[in-house]
């Protein structure tokens, strides 16, 4: 869990993707702390951290889990939509992708797409390598 900071005062998260040719397609943030809705927008967890925006502010991001713990329990999603969110042209023609959470602490994180599940239009949809 320390490793993930302190999302709900100071570590604000930022993802950054890139094509095949490592230009950056799409940028999102989590930022620390806030409201959202009313309600802090990041809770706290014994072995997690969950940032949650219905309003899709600032960059589209709606959710963002950090679940800690080995190699096959540990796990980052994040999710996101909207017109606040700036989505690269799909589909991806330049694969492989490259998706990395890069936080305000200076920790990162980082997966590879060599296949996608999806890859159109409106949606790109893979799981790492």
């Amino acid at each position: 869990m320390a490793d993930f900071g302190s999302p709900s005062t100071v570590t604000s998260y930022t993802l950054c993707v890139y094509d095949g040719s490592a230009a950056l397609v799409m940028k999102a943030t989590a930022p620390a702390g806030g409201t959202c809705a009313g309600r802090p927008c990041w809770i706290s967890r014994a072995k997690s951290f969950r940032y949650d925006d219905r309003q899709l502010t600032p960059t589209g991001t709606g959710s963002l889990d950090l679940r800690a713990g080995d190699a096959r329990a540990a796990r980052i999603k994040m999710r996101g939509k909207g017109a606040h969110l700036t989505m690269p042209s799909l589909p991806v023609r330049s694969l492989p992708v490259t998706a990395q959470l890069v936080d305000s602490d200076g920790s990162c994180w980082g997966s590879t797409f060599t296949s996608a599940q999806e890859n159109d239009a409106g949606r790109f949809k893979a799981f790492s390598d």
